[in-house]
């Protein structure tokens, strides 16, 4: 080194030791003035100086506080076990202790949760200005809710009864609690990861990260020890993202904001920090995504990309370099999209990264993600304090250590069941007091645990076939059927009315106690008050009930919760009542509208945003009704436990968190077992989630655990719902049948509608049209006597199936516009995307099929937008099929790959085996003949296992067409054969024609004109006895029958005229029309007029290569040589 170069760096070091210590690496890398090297040499010997005295000596002294991964906070813990922090914190063990505090492990009394306590370390407490931070930091935290993100819950001081006077007390936080090792620890302990693993826990990070970019916050120290892998279901992992502590909010909101974070200082850690970062840049999201790449290829690799002396070192060579390491070079059969995403995000200049996470996620799948355009200027204004998260509270096991569930030995416990009817009113004005206090009554009582509450929407069938309004009378019989189809033993009935003296308006209400099993009243309670005083009202009810019948009440703290959220201003209570009643009157746009009146009247009400949730989602306004889903998420923390999950669940299915969602649902399921609405409704979510299977096993679960459930039409519906999802429609059916039959004992007319729905889907999916037409059209009538114009439009939707098979397009085609219309009108994206796709449907049986394709692709995209992937499937599926019809191989091929895709990630084997079926026929129409003969045994293999006869003979008819097109004779006859010998007894007439037409020219190429004209006539019959006089395929086979017994004449005719009514538009496809040129040109050289067959085969083979058509310009060409 030479004498100036050691005077340049001594200066340095002796300027760096006068700023304090967080700010030092920025202070030199900016003094520095580009010369890298020189900022490296004087942050090693900083670092060195720090443990080594034999360094250069510095004349002040810098007073550094500790750092989180510091030891010397060690001593005595601060608490002991069964110490109550803050009147609300029991300690149940310290987990850990750093430079910032201590660690404990503690019981919620006030949520009966277990959750993570931090303490703030003293001489952090007394620090300026650092309570205000972390206070900031919990703002910012609790901004995030995310399944891969921690959540910190509360900033709190701990003040001791006996300390010193003028004592500050301890500061904590605390948040959710996580159990498993971090991500450092896994690479320390298991190496390197394989691509499935890193592009699993990737996606994962990504989704996090986005969440917490979504909501204005950036990590800033995104690291492997700042990732937590939570044991999972099965092998998984679920990554959850922990300690934003120096994160900061971005956007307008957060620059406006007096930073709270010193200027100049770097916080992070230095060896995963962007370079931006590093040289005391901006940060930016882009900045975390650096940090993930980084951990991204040491995942991958076990390594990092650069090497060094020190954190600092390793962080400046990554500033000098232009771009690391290629991943490559390190690990030679490296995944190539890993590798190139991974590189993009260690670009070094921001602008040249991924713009957002999501953008990162679509290009790990594959995805083009194109270069953001450059930014001018700054790209976002960072401000703010750091915040700090640290362990996460397991999903929902945060009432793992009540047992008030089970018995000794962990035997269910049996609880009174009870449903609370809907309450009578003596006048127009009493309605929504009658309604308010019910529903409030209701959630009292589910709060106490005490009772099974049964929902009043379980029952909304019954109630409909009660006699007369609901809530007026309720006669022994209907009282009778709820004991026998719902296994309910208790029923409560009310009455409200509102009395008026002197001016003054006195709520009376009166509740009779029913015990459905001897028909006797038990006890009648009555109360009077304002509507001011309508909680307590209630309130004292339900504590009679409870003292006087159960073994439980409701405790202090659950009434303070219920107090708090569920007392609401008269006018808000009103609207709120109100718009309950039009929902369970099927009037979702009045709902709307009362429900968000009721939501400006009283915004912080959770309960009422979810009401709000049900009416959109009646509208089929799947967005609104999750942003409303998340606002009462995020408003439920008061809110009993039950309730509080229940909400939860549904926000983390309305964000596609199918995992989390299921297992928020398995977590109600397990701790309160006797509620049969708890298994179907975690079956529900499993089959929405696309594990039709799980929810299958849940409901065996189900049936064995509650035997009564055998009796209630809404298991053997749920059934139905999983089979559907799974694509058995046979079971669908036997399922929807004994649910069907079960609701009709009962006169539940609703519930039996919707079974009738579910088998006439069944019907129609398994090819019995006609009677899949009389279930839906049962169901459409039972709807609309109802009410329920939403349900009846639905059903009318689904009869779009059996119509279009039937033939009767113009009718479908009208349906269609109706449904159109009505769901427009009501801004139902998906109900009018599912309708667009029938509509296309329509279309293309009226030969309209470039129309039919632009309208699917209109409906492909609303269905992918909101989350709709079954329909998205079917519609893409036929969207293929339309474009082979019009010839557009190429297009054809790219949606049917695509719905096949998107049936394999549903694992729905019905969609997975109608696209296999398809893409054979456009492989064969290519000339991809293994391709062809495998999709088409794949989908015959699925057909088969499901037990779809009708589909199976078509899958074996695809497969004999393509043996018999490239040569394969004997192979074809044989698959032909089999498959008409298996479904003998099927009502297949047009697959069974189909095949029967096969065998005809195979017969004809063995020149067996006798036997061919046999097979012919079966295939003509069957033909008749679906109802048909003929086809394309039949015509053919007919005219060439005719040649080979020597009467070209008739021939000709018959081909000429099949020709004239396919048409210009090509009826059938131009593949059929294809083939009956074809078979003209070889009839025309067979009957000696040699010109013009092979003029007209020429044409046909020219006109066939143009559109992609491999095997028919063969054959063309092969006709014309011979």
């Amino acid at each position: 080194m030479t004498a100036d170069r050691l005077r340049r760096v001594r200066d340095l070091f002796d300027r760096a030791h006068d700023v304090p210590k967080a700010a030092r690496s920025s202070f030199v890398i900016r003094e520095a003035a580009g010369d890298l090297t020189l900022a490296e040499e004087v942050i090693s010997l900083l670092e060195a100086s720090e443990t080594d005295p034999a360094g250069f000596q510095s004349s002040s002294p810098v007073l550094v506080p500790p750092t989180d991964t510091d030891e010397s906070a060690g001593g005595t813990a601060l608490f002991e076990p069964g110490q109550v922090i803050a009147g609300r914190y029991e300690i149940v063990r310290m987990i850990g202790q750093g430079g910032m505090g201590q660690v404990y492990e503690v019981q919620d009394r006030d949520l009966s949760a277990r959750v993570a306590l931090k303490t703030l370390h003293a001489s952090r407490a007394t620090a300026a200005g650092f309570v205000e931070r972390l206070k900031r930091e919990t703002q910012l935290a609790r901004r995030v809710a995310h399944p891969n993100v921690c959540r910190v819950f509360d900033f709190g001081v701990h003040r001791s009864s006996d300390g010193p006077e003028g004592d500050e007390g301890v500061h904590f936080m605390t948040m959710e609690l996580l159990r498993g090792e971090s991500l450092a620890e896994r690479l320390r302990n298991g190496g390197p990861m394989s691509a499935a693993e890193t592009l699993s826990l990737s996606e994962q990070l990504l989704s996090g990260l986005s969440a917490a970019h979504a909501a204005g916050v950036v990590h800033r120290d995104f690291k492997p020890s700042n990732v937590i892998l939570v044991p999972a279901e099965g092998n998984r992992v679920q990554p959850v993202i922990t300690d934003f502590g120096v994160a900061r909010g971005i956007g307008p909101a957060d620059s406006q904001r007096t930073s709270l974070t010193a200027t100049g200082v770097i916080l992070g850690t230095p060896a995963y920090m962007a370079p931006e970062q590093v040289t005391g840049g901006e940060a930016t999201p882009a900045g975390d995504l650096y940090s993930l790449g980084l951990v991204m290829y040491e995942v991958l690799s076990g390594e990092l990309p650069f090497a060094g002396g020190s954190p600092m070192s390793i962080a400046l060579k990554r500033v000098a370099a232009s771009r690391p390491p290629r991943l490559r070079d390190k690990i030679p059969d490296v995944d190539r999209r890993l590798e190139r995403v991974i590189a993009r995000c260690l670009e070094r200049n921001p602008e040249d990264r991924f713009a957002t996470a999501a953008d990162m996620a679509r290009a790990l799948h594959g995805e083009r993600v194109s270069l953001p355009p450059r930014v001018r200027g700054t790209i976002l204004r960072l401000a703010g304090a750091s915040l700090l998260l640290v362990l996460a509270l397991a999903a929902v096991g945060y009432w793992m250590g009540r047992d008030s569930r089970h018995g000794r030995g962990g035997t269910p416990l049996r609880r009174p069941s009870l449903t609370v009817l809907r309450f009578s009113s003596a006048s127009e004005s009493a309605g929504w007091i009658a309604t308010a206090a019910r529903d409030l009554l209701v959630t009292q009582l589910t709060a106490s645990e005490a009772f099974r509450v049964v929902p009043e929407e379980s029952l909304g069938a019954v109630l409909d076939s009660a006699g007369g309004p609901p809530g007026r009378t309720y006669d022994s019989g209907f009282l009778r059927s709820l004991r026998t189809g719902f296994d309910i033993n208790y029923a409560l009935i009310g009455k409200c009315e509102v009395l008026t003296e002197n001016g003054a308006e006195t709520i009376r209400m009166e509740i009779s106690y029913n015990d459905l099993e001897s028909g006797r009243t038990v006890m009648t309670l009555r109360e009077e008050g304002t509507s001011d005083q309508m909680y307590d009202l209630v309130a004292r009810c339900t504590i009679r009930l409870l003292e006087t019948i159960a073994t439980g009440s409701a405790t202090g703290t659950e009434t303070a919760q219920l107090r708090a959220v569920f007392t609401l201003s008269p006018e808000a209570a009103r609207l709120y009542a109100e718009g309950l009643d039009a929902l369970r009157a099927f009037d979702a746009e009045k709902a709307r509208a009362l429900l968000s009146e009721a939501t400006s009247r009283s915004p912080s009400s959770p309960q009422i945003h979810a009401a709000l949730a049900d009416a959109w989602e009646a509208l089929g306004n799947q967005a609104e009704c999750c942003e409303e889903v998340e606002r009462s998420f995020q408003l439920s923390e008061s809110l009993p436990r039950e309730i509080r999950t229940a909400i939860e669940a549904r926000h983390r299915a309305c964000a596609n968190d199918w995992h989390r969602a299921v297992d928020l649902r398995r977590a109600l399921f397990t701790f309160f077992p006797d509620e049969i609405e708890r298994g179907l409704e975690l079956a529900e979510v499993q089959a929405r989630s696309g594990d039709g299977g799980a929810a299958l096993a849940t409901l065996a679960n189900v049936r064995s655990s509650l035997p009564h459930a055998v009796l209630d039409p809404r298991l053997s519906l749920a059934e139905a719902n999983a089979y559907e999802s799974t694509g058995d429609f046979r079971k669908e059916q036997a399922a929807a049948e004994e649910s069907a039959a079960l609701a009709s004992g009962l006169g539940a007319s609703l519930l039996e509608a919707q079974a009738l729905r579910y088998k006439g889907w069944a019907l129609y999916q398994q090819g019995e049209y006609d009677r899949a037409l009389k279930a839906l059209g049962d169901a459409r009538e039972r709807f609309q006597v109802a009410g329920n114009r939403g349900a009846a439009m639905a059903t009318l939707s689904r009869m779009s199936g059996p119509l279009g098979a039937l033939g009767r397009y113009e009718e479908l085609r009208t349906n269609c516009t109706e449904i159109i219309a009505y769901w427009d009108r009501l801004g139902n994206r998906r109900g009018a995307a599912r309708a667009r796709v029938n509509l296309a449907n329509a279309l293309d049986a009226l030969h309209r099929r470039r129309e039919a394709i632009e309208v699917t692709k209109e409906a492909i995209a609303s269905l992918r937008e909101v989350g709709d992937s079954e329909a998205e499937a079917w519609a893409t599926a036929n969207a293929g099929q339309s474009a082979l019809q019009e010839g557009e191989l190429t297009e054809a091929h790219g949606f049917m790959e695509q719905a096949l895709a998107i049936a394999k990630q549903m694992k729905n084997e019905s969609i997975e085996g109608d696209a296999l079926l398809n893409l054979s026929s456009v492989e064969i129409e290519m000339g991809d003949v293994e391709a062809a003969r495998e999709s088409a045994r794949a989908a015959a293999e699925i057909f088969d296992r499901l037990g779809l006869s009708c589909w199976y003979l078509a899958a074996q008819t695809s497969l004999a067409e393509v043996e018999r097109k490239v040569g394969g004779l004997a192979e074809a006859e044989g698959i032909a054969r089999r498959a008409l010998a298996r479904g003998a007894g099927a009502e297949c007439f047009q697959e069974a024609a189909r095949l029967q037409v096969i065998v005809t020219h195979i017969l004809l190429a063995k020149r067996e004109p006798g036997l061919a004209h046999e097979a012919l006539d079966s295939a003509m019959q069957n033909l008749r006895k679906g109802g048909l006089d003929g086809d394309a395929w039949t015509s053919m086979a007919r005219a060439r029958v005719a040649a080979a017994e020597g009467n070209t004449k008739v021939a000709l005719e018959v081909t000429r005229q099949l020709l004239k009514d396919l048409g210009p538009d090509n009826i059938e496809g131009l593949g059929v029309s294809f083939e009956a040129r074809l078979c003209l040109g070889e009839l025309e050289i067979l009957d000696g007029r040699v010109r013009d067959g092979r003029r007209d085969l020429a044409e046909l083979a020219r006109d066939a290569r143009v559109k992609g058509f491999k095997v028919i310009e063969q054959a063309a060409r092969r006709a014309i040589a011979d």
